[in-house]
């Protein structure tokens, strides 16, 4: 999705803060979008926020249990 791409961008230009905003704005449009959450859980963990990481993983796992990560 476009979101996806922009956060990925954001997250390259260290503008985390951005990403997990669009990254946010993917999961509120498909709350079952995996993809959203991982990469936010990836962006969470680069900028040291763990518990938000796992939280991410937890929903992934949530969704989609026999998900190979």
């Amino acid at each position: 999705s476009a979101y996806i791409n922009r956060a990925a961008a954001k997250a390259r230009l260290e503008d985390f803060s951005g990403a997990l905003n669009d990254y946010a704005k993917v999961i509120e449009l498909n709350p079952k979008n995996t993809m959203g959450y991982f990469y936010r859980g990836q962006t969470r963990n680069n900028i040291h926020d763990y518990d938000g990481a796992i939280e991410d993983f937890n929903k992934i796992i949530e969704l989609e249990p026999d998900i190979a990560l």
